[in-house]
């Protein structure tokens, strides 16, 4: 099998010179508008009616000091996942992101103005969206713009751009849950300041807060709140405030619903539309070269499990030495869940849940720490969910659900693992994931 690249291999994934000087300047500004955003948040933190709401929400949490909290936080924001999500299955028509497809073909990621040159897609003199997109990653991240605007004319030029990332402090199953029914996990630790850092999704801010101007139920915002001062995942306290402020939440029960999800939530932990939507949106400046710059591989259970975009997967991910693990996710008979309308979603079955890792990938990683075992079980549910898939075009959530017990019960313990919090494991770089008895899955 393949193995995954060191750390100091990781810290050399490759930038341009644009790139390089780009990071540096964000990294050099992160850090003093991090630092002076912390006046306001021990404020807010001391004060009486964010104490009364970690108390509601956090028992534990309660008897921490700000200082504390802080430390423990920031920990926390430092060790979030930086997750990519796309699309199995990409449109013949329009390639506009990237898909398991372009995985097997290309090594490395592709940003989706390099997938579209790929595919020759025209761009349309840069009409349309496509302005809107470069004006977002010229005169908000920074990045080089293209000699025509919304239209690069070589590879050279589109990689100059980067692959969006969602910055997952929700702890959603699933990564990036809103983005595709595949999430890649990034390798960040080494290269935490080649992530530029918004406190908020920058597209939705081309609806909201351009001329375009839109209004929708529940996502009142304040476009005056941030400016795009950037940030880093070492540099990075500006954005939990800017974000608050933004979407206009109440700074005491906000802050406290942070700390809950970040050091308390667990398997079952409630989640609800404005945890999915508030994330904070990350641009690698950077080559997202294969395999060194993924962690590892989820599959939405519901969408892929039992397909043959599922084995493409499988295939794709033994190939580069990745595990794999399955996620339920949002599991929503109501609405495909996405951007806009997660915000008043009825839903009420989103919840923090384990990852399953995959068996039949595993035995093509270099994990050390954990074994295939019940392989005739895991191709027995996978037979039985393709079955159903073949019989039924409308499966319900319930019966979603019952097929993910059957998964789980079919598979060890040690196969359900935990997102890896900032002090979960020794070699955290290394680590996927942390089962039941509080046993690290590693590389």
């Amino acid at each position: 099998c393949l193995l995954l690249a060191t750390l100091s291999q990781i810290s050399a994934l490759p930038q341009t010179q644009w790139q390089a000087s780009r990071t540096e300047e964000v990294a050099k500004s992160a850090a003093a508008a991090s630092q002076a955003a912390l006046p306001e948040l021990r404020t807010l933190m001391d004060s009486a009616e964010f104490r009364s709401a970690l108390h509601s929400c956090c028992p534990r949490l309660s008897s921490f000091s700000t200082e504390e909290l802080l430390t423990s936080l920031g920990s926390e924001y430092q060790a979030a996942e930086v997750v990519t999500g796309f699309t199995a299955r990409q449109s013949k028509q329009f390639f506009w992101g990237f898909s398991i497809e372009d995985g097997m073909e290309n090594n490395r990621f592709l940003n989706q103005w390099e997938d579209a040159l790929s595919h020759n897609m025209s761009f349309d003199g840069g009409h349309g969206w496509f302005s809107t997109q470069d004006d977002v990653e010229t005169n908000l991240y920074g990045l080089k713009p293209f000699e025509h605007r919304g239209d690069p004319a070589s590879m050279s030029e589109a990689g100059e751009r980067g692959v969006y990332t969602v910055i997952n402090t929700m702890r959603a199953d699933m990564g990036s849950p809103l983005y595709g029914d595949v999430s890649a996990v990034l390798r960040t630790e080494a290269t935490a300041q080649q992530v530029i850092i918004s406190a908020i999704d920058t597209g939705e801010w081309t609806a909201l807060c351009t001329p375009a101007n839109w209004t929708r139920p529940g996502y009142e915002h304040n476009c005056s709140a941030y400016h795009f001062q950037m940030g880093t995942q070492t540099h990075f306290w500006h954005l939990v405030l800017a974000n608050m402020k933004y979407w206009q939440r109440e700074l005491s029960t906000t802050l406290a619903r942070h700390a809950l999800l970040l050091l308390e939530a667990g398997e079952g932990t409630a989640l609800v539309g404005s945890d999915l939507f508030t994330y904070w949106e990350g641009m690698p400046a950077v080559q997202l070269g294969f395999p060194e710059s993924v962690k590892f591989l989820i599959g939405s259970f519901r969408s892929l499990f039992g397909t043959a975009e599922g084995s493409q997967l499988q295939q794709w991910a033994a190939k580069e030495g990745w595990v794999l693990c399955w996620a339920l996710g949002l599991n929503d008979d109501q609405i495909e869940p996405q951007f806009w309308n997660i915000a008043t979603a009825t839903e009420l079955n989103y919840q923090v849940r384990r990852r399953l890792v995959d068996p039949q990938v595993l035995s093509h990683t270099s994990v050390a720490n954990l074994t295939a075992h019940n392989m005739s079980a895991f191709q027995a549910v996978w037979t039985q969910v393709a079955s159903q898939r073949r019989q039924h075009l409308n499966i319900t959530n319930l019966t979603w659900s019952t097929y993910w017990s059957a998964f789980e019960q079919a598979l060890p313990v040690t196969h359900a693992v935990d997102i890896v919090r900032a002090n979960s494991c020794h070699d955290r770089a290394n680590c996927v994931g942390v089962d039941k008895d509080g046993h690290c899955v590693c590389y």
